[in-house]
C-alpha cells in the first residue's frame, strides 16, 4: 500500500470512528482515546511490515554481498558497469572493465555479482 494512500485513510478512519459512536469526532471520551491508540498501533504495524522490515532485509543482504567480494569476482555496479575486481581496499574497488581499463569505484556501488553462464 502506498504511503499517500495511508495518508488519505487516516482522516477517513478518524471521521468514521467518531460517527460510528454517535457523537462528534471531538467528543474526547475514553473510548475515543482507546480507539485512537489502537488505530495508531495499527498504522505502526503496517509501516513496520511493509516499509521498515523489507528495507532492513535488503540492507543486510547488500552488506553480506559486500563482505563476500574477492579478487576475480565479476560484478555489476549501480550505474550498470560490468567488470572484474582487481583489487579491494576498505571502501574502494579497482574494477577492470576491459583490457587495460581500470576504474576505481566505491565498494558500496556494487549491486550484484554476475552469474556464471
Amino acid at each position: 500500500m502506498a504511503i499517500w494512500t495511508i495518508g488519505l485513510l487516516i482522516p477517513l478512519l478518524l471521521t468514521l470512528s467518531g460517527a460510528a459512536q454517535g457523537g462528534t469526532p471531538s467528543g474526547g471520551g475514553p473510548a475515543d482515546l482507546i480507539s485512537l491508540v489502537l488505530l495508531m498501533a495499527l498504522f505502526f504495524g503496517v509501516f513496520y511490515f511493509f516499509l521498515i522490515r523489507p528495507e532492513r532485509r535488503r540492507r543486510r543482504q547488500h552488506q553480506e554481498l559486500l563482505a563476500s567480494l574477492k579478487r576475480g569476482d565479476k560484478v555489476i555496479t549501480i550505474g550498470g558497469i560490468c567488470g572484474t575486481i582487481k583489487k579491494i581496499d576498505k571502501d574502494r574497488i579497482w574494477l577492470e572493465v576491459e583490457d587495460g581499463v581500470t576504474l576505481k569505484i566505491l565498494k558500496d556501488s556494487v549491486v550484484e555479482k554476475e552469474k556464471p553462464s
